[in-house]
């Protein structure tokens, strides 16, 4: 393995590999997620700011974001937005030492796919990481219309959604 610029990178793998980027400013944790990362066989790059994420973010594809809530210059809640905005299908998780109910609503709410409090532990690390680079890829509103007028009726009943079982239905009755 090698690290280049930032990344580390397995010269003997030539097929295309998740890509994973880390944005955090503490270099303990970085490393403690590069090598674990890397040990799961994916290709990490990276950032200490929201500067250099969004660097990294125009110049390669990533399949899986890890950001800090509180980096040098701005709050992780903002790499999530804009991560939201133009790269749309990208899982982002937030990591955070700061782990609060607040803090993760808010996470979840700005469109992160996940939160996890620090210290994390590894195999919650590998399941979190396992599950956005199995998740199934987020078709765009523009995609999405498209594919439905090019769908007959029935393919298009078929994705309303359906209320399973029966109730009785809740009457009340005034006492006089």
């Amino acid at each position: 393995m090698l690290i280049d610029n930032g990344s580390i990178v397995n010269p003997l793998r030539r097929v295309s590999v998740p890509s994973i980027l880390i944005v955090d400013d503490e270099p303990d944790i970085i490393e403690l997620l590069e090598l674990t990362l890397a040990r799961m066989g994916l290709e990490v790059s990276s950032a200490k700011c929201i500067g250099d994420a969004k660097q990294f973010l125009q110049s390669r594809q990533f399949q899986l974001c890890l950001t800090d809530m509180r980096l040098p210059d701005g709050e992780g809640l903002d790499l999530v937005k804009y991560i939201g905005n133009h790269c749309a299908d990208l899982p982002v998780a937030v990591i955070t030492a700061y782990g609060t109910a607040e803090n993760a609503v808010a996470a979840l709410k700005a469109g992160a796919f996940d939160y996890l409090p620090k210290p994390v532990s590894l195999k919650q690390l590998r399941d979190l990481v396992k599950s956005a680079l199995s998740l199934p890829p987020i078709q765009t509103e523009l995609a999405s219309q498209s594919q439905s007028q090019s769908q007959s009726q029935s393919q298009s009943q078929s994705n309303r959604r359906v209320l399973l079982g029966e109730s009785n239905p809740c009457v009340s009755y005034a006492q006089p």
